[in-house]
């Protein structure tokens, strides 16, 4: 994440003066130096070859890439940019913000909350109820700037990972994951699955994951993978959600291990989703990492389970990660920091900006519920 943006304020630039526009082949160079800008401000050591930005602009907007948009000033320079994909929590659909990057001399003159804000109008878009980001902890600034937008913060979480494909779990001596069968998420699965992941009874009038699993609009996602562990008798006793994620950095697609929730704490069970998605990554080519977001109160459990695929915890240097998040209300009153109708209800998608016929709204949720983790 850029540590170098902050509030727009009297002395920023006016918003009138910015406008985002799609990662076009004619901008694909200065999208290129922007990505190249934080790759050298945090110290990322592997280099970066010419072809790469031919690469880089293919994936954008395109099936096992990422989504973006640039943003311009008046003189139509490009002065920054925002890079994210679609991710699934366990209260439905959001988007992942990948990075946020506003060009050294443009820095400090509200460049990243016209950003942000933009983003917000692109979540409305995609129906998402909420964008969701990790950051280093002591990045001071950045905190700053995400504390003062409504960003939620949650230190009680981490990610771990696993460079490469997430090969199937090397020790078994202990466990009997065969005496379990992971498969997809069916539309039948909703009740169950929607308890275990998003821990509320079915008489929960907030359907949340359960409503979108129903509706088949995130088990018919390809950038989605939902499983869930059976026993021999055919009952649930686990599940899992996971997406695509995408590194701009290493320019590679991987796959993020968002949940996963188990009716016992069972090793074996746990073992069966992760080859499950093992496997999944494998076949999708997702090959550049896998990454696995846990409660830090389960680490107990986890440890051994990681140790037996290979994952450490995904640091910053010494720094942890710290997952941050914005919805709801905070979400509304970000997107309205700038004119709405002059994104033109854009969608990216396929490297064009596709036209809403109508305003679109952001889906409502139970702020209560929304609140618990990401």
């Amino acid at each position: 994440m850029d540590d170098n943006y902050a509030d727009a304020g009297t002395k920023n630039r006016p918003f009138q003066e910015l406008k985002i526009i799609p990662v076009s082949e004619n901008y694909k160079e200065a999208f290129f130096a922007l990505i190249q800008e934080q790759a050298e401000q945090h110290a990322f050591t592997a280099p970066h070859k010419t072809e790469d930005i031919d690469a880089l602009w293919r994936l954008v907007g395109k099936p096992q890439g990422i989504r973006a948009f640039l943003v311009v000033d008046a003189t139509e320079k490009a002065v920054g940019t925002v890079t994210y994909y679609p991710c699934l929590n366990r209260h439905g659909a959001g988007l992942y913000l990948e990075d946020i990057v506003t060009t050294r001399s443009e820095r400090k003159k509200g460049i990243g909350l016209f950003a942000m804000s933009k983003l917000a109008n692109v979540s409305q878009i995609h129906d998402a109820s909420y964008i969701a980001w990790e950051c280093a902890r002591s990045n001071s600034a950045a905190q700053k700037f995400y504390n003062g937008i409504g960003a939620e913060r949650f230190e009680d979480r981490h990610t771990w990972r696993k460079f490469g494909l997430l090969k199937q779990a090397s020790d078994k001596t202990t466990l009997n994951p065969s005496a379990y069968k992971a498969r997809a998420v069916k539309k039948s699965d909703a009740e169950v699955v929607g308890e275990l992941l998003a821990g509320m009874p079915s008489s929960n009038a907030d359907g949340g994951l359960r409503k979108e699993i129903h509706e088949e609009t995130v088990t018919k996602n390809g950038d989605f993978i939902l499983a869930v562990a059976e026993n021999s008798e055919g009952s649930v006793i686990g599940a899992g959600i996971a997406y695509r994620s995408f590194s701009t950095f290493r320019i590679v697609s991987g796959l993020h291990v968002e949940r996963i929730a188990l009716k016992e704490q069972s090793s074996a069970v746990a073992v069966a989703l992760l080859d499950y998605f093992a496997n999944e990554q494998r076949d999708r080519g997702w090959n550049g990492h896998l990454d696995f977001t846990i409660d830090n109160d389960a680490a107990d459990f986890w440890k051994p389970v990681f140790n037996r695929y290979g994952l450490s915890p995904l640091e910053y240097g010494d720094d942890p990660m710290v997952v941050r998040r914005i919805s709801g209300t905070s979400m509304n009153v970000l997107a309205q920091k700038t004119d709405f109708s002059a994104v033109e209800n854009l969608m990216l998608q396929n490297n064009e900006l596709v036209v809403s016929k109508r305003p679109a709204k952001l889906r409502p949720h139970n702020s209560s519920t929304m609140a618990v983790d990401p």
